[in-house]
């Protein structure tokens, strides 16, 4: 598959930064209720981040990321479970969202922040996250310190090759600099929040294990 460059931004409607305002507030909520060093960084960031779309071409996290649709599945999560604020604000916005599928995982993601994204930061990363059903992401690491909030679904993780634990809506999964995770799905697929921070959010360091 060839090089993905970097989207021509599109105008985008009062209606729509209106509710993307709003999905951050939820989302910074979230990332609140956690207790460690990355959640409450997380949410600090979220609530100050001058939310100013880019003018400029947005890209992909890896450069040969293809860009698709808005997965289908979350619409068909939105229907199948109660919905918390976050993701009735989440609901509102992500068929709008620069959409990409991951070459590493094949796992599609809408990063909503980031260094070349549709809100510009060169400190964090944020965005949604889905993991399709019947799918491991297999042992990974980064310098990023990483947190997930699970929306929506079902999943399982393993930090430092421990035997994987369940992950229902509403958990937050921390993974500090450099811990070895993994991720799987049974027959429910799951959507997630996502966040780098710290002092690499690149993917230099990215590898699989």
């Amino acid at each position: 598959m060839g090089r993905t460059y970097g989207v021509r931004p599109q105008m985008v409607s009062k209606h729509f930064e209106l509710n993307l305002k709003r999905f951050l507030a939820a989302a910074s909520d979230e990332f609140a209720a956690g207790t460690s060093p990355a959640t409450r960084r997380t949410a600090q960031m979220l609530r100050s981040i001058d939310s100013t779309i880019a003018d400029t071409p947005r890209a992909p996290i890896h450069g040969n990321d293809a860009a698709c649709s808005p997965p289908d599945e979350i619409n068909m999560l939105l229907g199948n479970q109660p919905q918390s604020a976050c993701l009735t604000a989440a609901a509102s916005v992500y068929r709008e969202l620069d959409w990409y599928e991951s070459t590493k995982s094949h796992t599609p993601y809408a990063e909503i922040i980031g260094p070349t994204s549709l809100i510009r930061s060169l400190e964090l990363r944020f965005g949604l996250f889905l993991l399709y059903s019947n799918i491991v992401y297999p042992d990974h690491q980064h310098a990023a310190d990483e947190v997930y909030i699970v929306l929506a679904g079902t999943g399982e993780w393993s930090l430092n090759r421990e035997p994987y634990q369940d992950k229902i809506a509403g958990t937050i999964i921390d993974i500090p600099s450099l811990t070895v995770h993994a991720m799987r799905t049974a027959q429910e697929p799951t959507l997630m929040l996502f966040s780098w921070t710290g002092v690499d959010i690149s993917f230099e360091t990215y590898q699989f294990c």
